[in-house]
């Protein structure tokens, strides 16, 4: 007998990007898997044989609120309709709400994936305050369930949960990154140039540091450094911490930096650069500084939680403070500027990656959590009779 797993995402490009692989494989083991997640064409593009795909009704625009309502609206209705064994959840959002319902429906098991403090934690206005305030109480209800337990990608995240007491310690895990492909992020050596290429990929947010990449980018065109700044990633203007499309069209202008907007072909635009950077103020586990160092390439991240969890510092790459240009501007040029340490510190990141990221590592690592949780092994290999999970489209 199969166990039937529900995830709960809050955006597409949550699945694609950073779930997929493992979605896969808890279906691969043959649970009967579903996954809800708010409709977008690009869930068109995926092979999702053997998984039932709940597309649901939340679009995500500037007015957080109505994205809100909709995910608690869709949320419970999706719980009920597949009454799942197990329900995992994954980001702020879909934590406290199907934590919530899953609690309240009874779900005997619950997995909850708190991948990355976010503007939540890190702003500092009074509306975010307030919100944090409510946050922290719903923490407390949803986290502290008998019957789940809660992930977070770095152990600084988790200490500020123990801290203020949102969670249990013995109902924790810490699993940095989600994994990476190894075989299909091939180690690649970096295109012979004369002007490196330096990207920062994401979505183009203040708090993932993109201000500060542009003033570096900025301070080393004017000493003369040889190189190209890349930008790839479109804004978010359903997040408040964006910046607005104009704003970097007009850096663009000046002729520091390069923007060439959402791409899919991300390892190709690995292979195409010298060099990866991500000034974020915080995070859980950047899965693309992970993406850069299966390829090969350094890294010039910040000292932050996250970042200092998948940069070794003077091995794989430099961290440097958070919101400091100057710093950020001359870890930049010290590695633009000698290829031989870049290069060594690319190969030293491929090793690291091997050794701590794979896909498969992870994926077996939560499939041990699952039948902890559960108590019993996601498919019953006794049973005799066969269930196979025939996939289809929900609306």
């Amino acid at each position: 007998m199969s166990q039937r797993v529900l995830y709960i995402f809050p955006l597409a490009i949550n699945l694609t990007i950073h779930w997929v692989d493992r979605v896969k494989w808890v279906a691969a083991l043959g649970a009967e898997v579903h996954v809800a997640v708010p409709d977008d064409p690009v869930l068109d593009e995926l092979d999702l044989e053997g998984i039932t795909l709940h597309r649901i009704n939340a679009p995500r625009n500037r007015l957080r609120f109505l994205y809100d309502i909709s995910l608690i609206k869709e949320i419970p209705r999706v719980i009920r309709a597949v009454r799942p064994d197990l329900l995992h959840a994954a980001t702020t959002r879909p934590v406290l709400y199907a934590g919530f319902f899953g609690r309240l429906f009874g779900v005997r098991a619950v997995v909850l994936s708190v991948t990355g403090l976010g503007y939540l934690f890190i702003g500092q206005s009074l509306a975010v305050r307030a919100m944090r305030t409510i946050a922290s109480i719903s923490y407390r209800f949803v986290l502290k369930q008998k019957n789940s337990v809660t992930i977070f990608e770095n152990g600084n995240d988790r200490d500020v949960f123990l801290q203020n007491g949102y969670v249990n310690e013995d109902q924790t895990f810490v699993l940095v990154g989600g994994g990476v492909d190894l075989e299909k992020y091939v180690h690649t050596l970096e295109p012979e140039t004369k002007k490196p290429i330096v990207v920062l990929a994401g979505r183009l947010l203040r708090d993932k540091g993109v201000v500060e990449f542009y003033e570096a980018a900025k301070t080393l065109k004017l000493r003369g450094v040889q190189a190209r700044f890349v930008l790839v990633g479109d804004v978010d203007p359903g997040n408040p911490a964006t910046l607005a499309s104009k704003t970097i069209k007009d850096w663009v202008e000046t002729g520091h930096i390069e923007w060439w907007g959402w791409r899919k072909d991300m390892i190709e635009v690995y292979q195409q650069c010298s060099l990866f950077c991500l000034p974020s103020y915080r995070e859980g586990a950047p899965r693309t500084i992970i993406e850069a160092a299966a390829i090969g390439r350094a890294t010039v991240a910040t000292d932050v939680p996250g970042c200092r969890d998948v940069v070794v510092d003077g091995v794989t790459g430099r961290l440097v403070p958070a919101k400091a240009v100057g710093p950020l501007a001359d870890a930049l040029q010290e590695l633009i500027e000698d290829a031989p340490t870049r290069r060594e510190m690319g190969t030293a990141a491929r090793r690291y990656a091997e050794r701590s990221f794979s896909n498969q590592t992870r994926a077996k690592e939560l499939v041990n959590i699952y039948e902890n949780l559960l108590e019993k092994p996601l498919v019953d290999t006794s049973d005799d009779a066969e269930s196979p999970v025939k996939a289809q489209s929900v609306s």
